[in-house]
């Protein structure tokens, strides 16, 4: 028990510090998403690039005339996932309290772990949503069809990618059935004792 508790106190210094940098990491960007109201739009001389999962194009400079202000949504992203980063830690912490305590199957810890699984689920759901909604306002904004004036290159479509989303349901799935059944487990193991 004496390492559960020790082990639990480094977890807990760990959340403190993962908090920090996601409260730092929200003010950065919050900090973009104002500069970036604040801009009167792009410089057409200016030379630009787009990143595209793992492809980042140099865009020749006075191609594009302005960038709306509508692509915060990636900021606006980061901003979301941030605050779901602050729940999650949240409750990361009441589940890791008790442990540090020496009751690691504390009546608190299974509600705990519900809400961490449908923040999770919830989370990341809207951020797949953003992600796609990103990712159309780069393919408008940018134009990116006139941009490839090749003729080996046939057509350009929008794909969603469903992994990330069927990872958190199948997270959830796990988190949901420890915390209703890990307390009746160590129950019945402790009976047996």
């Amino acid at each position: 028990m004496d390492k559960l508790q020790k082990y639990s106190k480094w977890a807990l210094t760990f959340l403190s510090i993962w908090k920090a940098i996601v409260i730092v990491t929200i003010g950065i960007s919050g900090f973009v998403c104002f500069l970036c109201l604040l801009s009167t739009g792009s410089n057409p001389d200016a030379a630009m690039s787009i990143r595209l999962d793992f492809l980042k194009f140099s865009i020749a400079p006075g191609t594009i005339d302005s960038v709306p202000k509508s692509l915060l949504c990636a900021q606006l992203l980061y901003i979301l996932t941030g605050f779901f980063n602050l729940y999650i830690i949240s409750m990361l912490k009441k589940v890791v309290t008790p442990m540090a305590q020496g009751l690691p199957f504390d009546r608190l810890v299974g509600p705990a772990i519900r809400k961490i699984a449908w923040t999770k689920l919830i989370g990341d759901g809207i951020a797949a949503i953003l992600q796609f909604v990103n990712m159309i306002l780069t393919y408008y904004c940018f134009d990116l069809p006139s941009l490839f004036c090749n003729a080996s290159i046939t057509g350009c479509k929008l794909s969603l990618n469903l992994a990330p989303f069927t990872t958190a349901v199948m997270t959830f799935c796990v988190l949901f059935l420890l915390s209703y059944y890990g307390q009746e487990l160590q129950q019945l193991s402790d009976e047996t004792l």
